[in-house]
């Protein structure tokens, strides 16, 4: 079979077959790129186990061309009545091996918990999520037992260290009150005796005194009016 190819038909043929020669291996070497449709979520740190205090780093990963925003959450390990605590609510950049958020954990008491990583589309469907579970908090900086260093102590300076006295045993607040009270009564019973002995000896003094006086007089009167009236006499006589 003999093709006969006119010179319109070369024409035709040629120039394109040219082009796509010339210009192809250019534009294959460039690599489009694509948004992907896998659904990357995980949490690399901190992982099951750690232990952390202060303020922690979430590093994971979320991306894909469909969702919309992220939120990080935490919770008590093992949250039975799942109930969740916030540390990203709106989480909407993607993130490849990255910083997710920060957890500040410097107000939460010592104990496990649970971070939990949710990725949700633009009409808020649950598109994925993950977890990383028994999470050590410890707020409170720990030491490491050490050998404890002998010290020498020279024998020929005085020791001043502080002597520590024995403390008694505190007394509730109602003892404080009811031996308040007892010693109160027994203080105003013992001023009440005080006073009426005071009282009954001056008594008792005063009419000793009067006593006396009256028996004094009786027994120097006569002898005090014989006297007036000798010296009166003799006054008379001179």
């Amino acid at each position: 079979m003999i093709v006969v190819y006119s010179i319109r038909m070369i024409n035709l043929i040629v120039p394109p077959l040219i082009i796509a020669i010339t210009i192809g291996p250019i534009v294959s070497k460039h690599q489009v790129e694509r948004p992907s449709t896998t659904l990357i979520v995980n949490i690399t740190n901190p992982k099951e186990g750690d232990l952390i205090d202060d303020k922690v780093q979430i590093i994971g990963t979320v991306g894909n061309a469909e969702f919309d925003h992220y939120e990080l959450h935490f919770a008590l390990y093992p949250n039975p009545t799942n109930t969740w605590f916030p540390i990203v609510l709106s989480g909407t950049i993607p993130v490849i091996n990255g910083v997710l958020g920060q957890w500040e954990t410097n107000g939460i008491s010592n104990g496990q918990y649970i971070i939990q990583l949710s990725v949700f589309d633009s009409e808020e469907n649950l598109m994925a999520k993950t977890r990383v579970n028994n999470i050590s908090i410890n707020s409170e900086q720990t030491f490491s037992p050490q050998t404890a260093i002998p010290t020498v102590t020279d024998t020929d300076t005085p020791n001043f260290s502080p002597t520590t006295t024995p403390v008694p045993n505190p007394i509730d607040n109602s003892q404080k009150s009811f031996l308040s009270k007892v010693l109160y009564e027994q203080q105003q019973e013992n001023d009440h005796i005080s006073t009426f002995g005071k009282g009954a000896a001056y008594s008792i003094f005063t009419f000793l005194t009067l006593g006396f006086y009256l028996q004094l007089r009786r027994f120097v009167r006569p002898h005090l009016r014989r006297l007036l009236r000798n010296i009166r006499n003799d006054l008379r006589r001179s």
